[in-house]
Parts: C-alpha cells; sequence; structure tokens
C-alpha cells in the first residue's frame, strides 16, 4: 500500500484507516500537513500536478514547477518532524 501510495499519489485507504483507528493522531497529521503546505509556499515552491500529486506526476511535471527540488528536502524534515511526533 505505502509503495502504491508513493507512486502513484492514491492515500486514501490510508487515511480513512488512520483517520478511523487514531482520530487525534489523524488531527496532528492534518495540523503537519497544511504546516508542510504552508511552508513549501513561503519558500516559492510551486508544483502542478494533473491527478494526485505522486511521484508520476512529480517526474512528468518537472519542467513546469517552481523550484521542484524544495520537494524533496522539505519532505525529508518533515518525515523526521512525523518520526518523533
Amino acid at each position: 500500500v505505502a509503495l502504491t501510495s508513493f507512486v502513484t499519489g492514491v492515500t486514501e485507504p490510508i487515511e480513512f484507516s488512520f483517520m478511523f483507528v487514531a482520530p487525534l493522531l489523524y488531527g496532528v497529521h492534518a495540523v503537519l500537513t497544511g504546516a508542510s503546505m504552508g511552508i513549501t509556499w513561503l519558500l516559492g515552491v510551486h508544483a502542478g500536478f494533473s491527478f494526485s500529486a505522486g511521484l508520476i506526476d512529480y517526474v512528468v511535471n518537472w519542467h513546469l514547477d517552481t523550484k521542484p527540488w524544495l520537494i524533496i528536502p522539505i519532505g525529508a524534515c518533515f518525515a523526521v518532524v512525523y518520526y518523533v511526533v
């Protein structure tokens, strides 16, 4: 499921499971997701996605994006934050 979500960007099965099993943690996830989006906006990262923001869209739309390389370090930082929380 994780590999499918990463490649295609379809996260609904994980999101719905997460929401019903641990609603408080899902709330924390929502706040962290909003924070990551705010940080990308502040840094001027603009990435256009045609379907669901997975690896396929990231690679296909690389030439249309503004500062797409910043998504990788921002994601790595948030991976650490998610692990700690």
